[in-house]
C-alpha cells in the first residue's frame, strides 16, 4: 500500500491527534498524565497563535502522525517536541 507523506501547520481538525500525540509522550517518556482540559487549551493555542507559535504536523495519508513546535523564548528559538 502508497503511503504519502505530508507536512503542513497544525488546523483545528489537527487538534484531536496532537493531544493525543502529547498525552501518549509524557507518559512513555515522564511517565505523566497531562491533564485533558489543560493539554487540551494548549494545543488550542499552538493552532490558533502562529504568529507567536510555529507548529507543523506530518500526516501520512491525510492522518495526523507526528508534530513539531518551535517557540520564541527570550528571543531565541526553542525547539519543543
Amino acid at each position: 500500500m502508497e503511503q504519502n507523506l505530508l507536512i503542513d501547520t497544525i488546523s483545528h481538525a489537527d487538534i484531536d491527534a496532537i493531544i493525543k500525540f502529547k498525552t501518549n509522550l509524557a507518559k512513555e517518556t515522564e511517565n505523566v498524565d497531562l491533564q485533558p482540559e489543560i493539554i487540551s487549551k494548549a494545543v488550542r493555542y499552538l493552532a490558533e497563535n502562529p504568529k507567536h507559535i510555529f507548529s507543523l504536523v506530518a500526516k501520512v495519508n491525510t492522518e495526523p502522525a507526528g508534530e513539531i513546535v518551535a517557540v520564541e523564548e527570550n528571543s531565541e528559538r526553542v525547539l519543543i517536541t
